[in-house]
């Protein structure tokens, strides 16, 4: 793992930095050969091909897991909030909330992104 997203998750609760390494992995196991950038100054780590489609963001209490082109995707369980023009998001607030549906969307958001 890049030392300097360990350093970056250093100064977040346990729990969160843990949801935080799991997503990591999910994203990066959904969507290989994807770039992986820590912005420290938005305080997210950012996935992309061509495009940027996907981002960490933790917080306290819980992380999210941005899509940038969200409101395209399909997202049959329902997870993903917001009302902007595109951006949306799935809030996470333990491990056990990480399953195939993320996986999915982050699949789907991969591939619009290439």
């Amino acid at each position: 793992m890049r030392s300097e997203i360990q350093e970056f998750l250093n100064e977040y609760p346990d729990v969160i930095a843990e949801v935080s390494l799991q997503l990591r992995t999910l994203v990066l196991g959904a969507a290989p050969n994807c770039s992986e950038t820590l912005h420290t100054g938005w305080k997210v780590i950012s996935y992309g091909h061509k495009n940027k489609f996907c981002a960490i963001a933790p917080f306290t209490k819980w992380v999210n897991l941005q899509f940038h082109s969200g409101s395209k995707l399909t997202d049959p369980g329902k997870l993903l909030e917001g009302s902007g023009r595109s951006m949306r998001h799935v809030r996470i607030r333990q491990v056990s909330d990480l399953d195939d549906s993320l996986v999915s969307l982050v699949h789907q958001a991969s591939l619009s992104a290439k």
